[in-house]
């Protein structure tokens, strides 16, 4: 990290790092404050070791651009990007107090979280899909650390998605961006297509991953098969493992996790509804 602001530096005049939030495999996040108006902010920084790399740079600038392009209350929302004086691309977002959705799975879990909470983080979630999918934005990487939970207005939970930083946008030439990365995403959340080639996710991939981000907040775990009957094989899992679980939220969890994805629900909004009346 020798290439990125040290806490406390100021950046560019403008932003004061606090401190270093994580580290993925393409950035680094710090928690920052925008001077003017002391505004709190998330600065998200390319890791050095993709300096070099002008695909890494593309990539992480239509990252900035992507998230930009969505509106909703349920992804981080893009306030700036620049460069360091060091030659780090970085973006300034929105600073979004709370856990994501592992953390909160691995404090609260028992093993899993119970179900009208569960169904409503999903429900959000899939508002945040939604709005990037009419958006043209596929986010590849859906998965419970992706998605902060906070406390909104009267204590109610609210999910943001974050990190679209391997996003495939109908906006941006995605074939010269994963010439080198035939597969993108979290293995144990992919969809089969995704697994296959990146370019093949379209929103029902996006689709199976929140359906198991779903099935891991009832469980605690991962669907046990992946495979050509693993809709099937999910729900029959949630039933024995959780009897409690009702019969048509269980469908919905096998349906986002089948193989073939026609078989799928065909939007966010369509797998929301099938979801919405478990939430409570």
């Amino acid at each position: 990290m020798h290439a990125l602001p040290r806490e406390g530096e100021l950046l560019d005049g403008r932003y004061l790092v606090w401190r270093y939030l994580r580290e993925g495999t393409m950035g680094a996040v710090a928690h920052a404050v925008r001077l003017a108006g002391k505004r709190p902010v998330a600065v998200k920084f390319l890791l050095a070791a993709h300096l070099a790399s002008d695909e890494a740079r593309a990539r992480f600038q239509r990252e900035a651009r992507a998230a930009a392009a969505i509106e909703s209350d349920h992804v981080v929302k893009v306030l700036d990007a620049g460069e360091t004086a060091r030659g780090v691309p970085y973006i300034v977002m929105d600073y979004v107090d709370g856990r994501d959705m592992a953390e909160l799975l691995a404090r609260d879990g028992a093993p899993g979280i119970g179900v009208a909470r569960a169904a409503d983080l999903i429900v959000q979630s899939l508002a945040g899909l939604g709005a990037a999918h009419a958006a043209g934005v596929i986010h590849r990487d859906v998965k419970l650390s992706n998605c902060i939970v906070a406390r909104g207005e009267g204590g109610r939970e609210r999910v943001t998605i974050v990190d679209f930083g391997i996003s495939k946008w109908r906006a941006a030439a995605e074939a010269t961006l994963t010439r080198s990365l035939v597969q993108l995403g979290t293995p144990s959340y992919m969809a089969p297509e995704q697994s296959r080639s990146a370019r093949d996710a379209d929103a029902r991939s996006d689709l199976f991953s929140a359906g198991v981000m779903l099935y891991r907040l009832l469980t605690g775990g991962f669907p046990a098969e992946i495979g050509r009957a693993s809709g099937a094989a999910a729900a029959r899992e949630l039933a024995v493992e959780r009897p409690e679980i009702p019969a048509g939220l269980a469908a919905a969890v096998g349906r986002a996790l089948a193989w073939d994805p026609s078989d799928r629900f065909a939007t966010a909004r369509e797998m929301a509804d099938a979801i919405a009346p478990y939430a409570g």
